[in-house]
């Protein structure tokens, strides 16, 4: 059996003013998509889940006080997990994201 297809992003659902105001502190990182602002994991011809949320973590741990500042302004912040196949494996680490930024999983299926 094939390993499922899944890529991972960051984002802030309706973002008011003031929190992408924020959010432009990570420069281009987060990006329109409608009204949510979306930080996507860069890892290419990739779809294993664990290696795209360790990817984000790595970029954003420094980041940590401003995305739970961001979170408590009302930024809406989530992580959310595309897979074109559940149920998906989480490696204990690849949650390290999650608990240090108190941000919660999202896991949606998607269509091959």
């Amino acid at each position: 059996m094939r390993q499922a297809k899944c890529h991972v992003e960051v984002r802030a659902t309706n973002p008011t003013p003031a929190t992408a105001k924020l959010l432009g502190r990570f420069g281009a990182w987060f990006v329109p998509a409608g009204d949510d602002l979306v930080f996507r994991s860069q890892l290419r011809d990739c779809g294993d889940v664990n290696q795209h949320l360790q990817w984000l973590h790595g970029m954003l741990q420094h980041e940590r006080k401003l995305i739970r500042r961001l979170d408590a302004e009302g930024a809406g912040l989530s992580v959310r997990i595309y897979c074109d196949r559940l149920p998906i494996t989480l490696a204990p680490e690849s949650l390290l994201i999650a608990h240090q930024m108190h941000l919660p999983i999202e896991v949606r299926p998607v269509r091959a």
